[in-house]
Formats: structure tokens, sequence, C-alpha cells
């Protein structure tokens, strides 16, 4: 993955059910980004993701339940028809994205309700 003019190595899990695509992904930070507080690094990071989703951005109220200053999500259709759901979240020299897409034509509660729960099941664990 490129962030910036920097390489860095990726880790991506993907999963499909019920007509939803969920992904997870994480990378550790360049090292000099270590010294920048979360919010400033997830203001760096995001208009990346924008721009990779290539959507046209939803005005409803974003996929996270409950905001912290080092994390930020968004609903998206994009141009092929697919709704997605877009989780960035900064701890310290680690970022973590996660997404939920369906086919925006299929977006009605029970999809909503199973990508929120997505988007919002992360933890970090202690120590790492």
């Amino acid at each position: 993955m490129v962030l910036g003019n920097d390489t860095l190595v990726s880790h991506i899990n993907i999963l499909a059910d019920s007509g939803i695509t969920y992904a997870s992904a994480w990378f550790e930070l360049p090292q000099r980004w270590n010294l920048l507080p979360d919010a400033q690094v997830l203001d760096s990071i995001w208009p990346l993701v924008e721009e990779r989703v290539a959507g046209t951005r939803s005005d409803e109220d974003g996929p996270l339940q409950v905001g912290h200053t080092g994390e930020k999500g968004a609903w998206y259709v994009n141009g092929d028809g697919v709704r997605l759901g877009v989780v960035v979240r900064v701890f310290g020299d680690r970022a973590v994205l996660m997404n939920a897409a369906t086919p925006d034509r299929y977006f009605r509660a029970r999809e909503q309700r199973n990508m929120l729960r997505y988007l919002n099941s992360f933890e970090a664990i202690e120590g790492n």
C-alpha cells in the first residue's frame, strides 16, 4: 500500500455473507508520523480513503455509533451503485480500515443493521 511517499506493508481480511462484503485492513504508520496526534494522522489518511472509494458521500449520519478523536466514518454510493460504509481508526502507530459494501438497490434495514454491527465491532487490544 502507498501512503503519500511511503510504501507500507498492509494486511487485509475479506468476507462475504448474505449479499454484503466485509473487509478490514491494518497497517503500521511510517515512523515519522508517530509524533503526530491521532486526529492529525486521521486527517491525512481520510482524503486518500475518499479518493479510493470514488463515490458520492451520503448526507446521512456516518456509520460510527460512538466517535472518538482518532476515528472517522461515512457512507458512500460509488459509480457502480454499491453502498459502502467506511471507517478508519488510528491508534498510535497503527491504522485500521473497515468497510462493508452491498448493492445500493438492496440496502434495507437488515443490511444497514448488519453493516453497522460490523463497522462498530472493532476493539483495540491493549499492547497491540
